[in-house]
């Protein structure tokens, strides 16, 4: 049987959890914001980096609900050179997410690895940026422009940041700046077959690589043919 004081006792300290899980909600948030748009580098983020050669490479391109760890090591005895996880939400990755998390490991026989993310948010990017830099190991991080499923393209990602260049540079910009590793980014073509833009952004994305983007994949398919049609080589 509780006595009333064991009760008050048992109040103040639910009320005592409550105020520490806002007072850890805007801590983050408050770092997020400061760290985002602060313009001054990460110090361990100065000079050249070596760019990942894919050149004459098998590359296991990024596959969702198919490449996964498993997949990617039966492919690797079959003799693939360099291999990619599948496409990870950055906001996932920030609130850290587990299944998100499952999607960044990398076994022992990845050589050559990457880790393919997603986002339309600089200021989340650049929050991610850095726990991808403390807390994972790849060779590059690839930037998904190109993924057309509706719950993605929704939210202004994937593919729909091809309707948005200059929201795709600054994005790509942060990803340069705070990444001390090589960058690759997916697009597609274009959102639809009528205005093909795909080959305009890579230009721009060569001027801002801070020699950080290794490479630039093209899938040869619009937005709005998705995943059938012949592909435009």
């Amino acid at each position: 049987m509780k006595v009333q004081g064991e009760d008050n006792e048992e109040k103040d300290e639910e009320k005592q959890v409550e105020e520490n899980k806002e007072e850890s909600k805007e801590s983050i948030s408050k770092t997020i914001n400061e760290e985002s748009y602060n313009s001054t580098p990460y110090a361990h983020n100065s000079g050249t980096i070596k760019l990942v050669d894919f050149s004459n490479k098998v590359y296991i391109a990024p596959l969702t609900t198919i490449g996964n760890l498993p997949f990617r090591r039966i492919l690797k005895e079959f003799g693939a050179d360099i291999t990619c996880g599948e496409m990870a939400m950055v906001n996932n990755i920030n609130s850290g997410q587990s299944s998100e998390w499952a999607l960044l490991k990398r076994h022992p026989s990845e050589t050559i690895f990457g880790i393919q993310v997603a986002s339309t948010q600089s200021n989340e990017l650049a929050f991610c940026a850095k726990i991808l830099e403390n807390e994972t190991q790849s060779d590059f991080i690839d930037f998904n422009c190109g993924c057309p499923i509706d719950a993605i393209c929704n939210k202004g990602a994937g593919a729909a940041l091809l309707n948005r260049p200059k929201r795709l540079y600054d994005a790509v910009r942060v990803l340069t700046k705070h990444l001390t590793r090589s960058i690759t980014v997916k697009v597609r073509t274009g959102w639809d077959d009528k205005n093909p833009n795909g080959h305009k952004v890579i230009p721009e994305l060569q001027k801002i690589s801070r020699g950080k983007i290794a490479a630039v994949m093209m899938h040869g398919r619009s937005r709005l043919q998705r995943y059938t049609g012949a592909a435009n080589w």
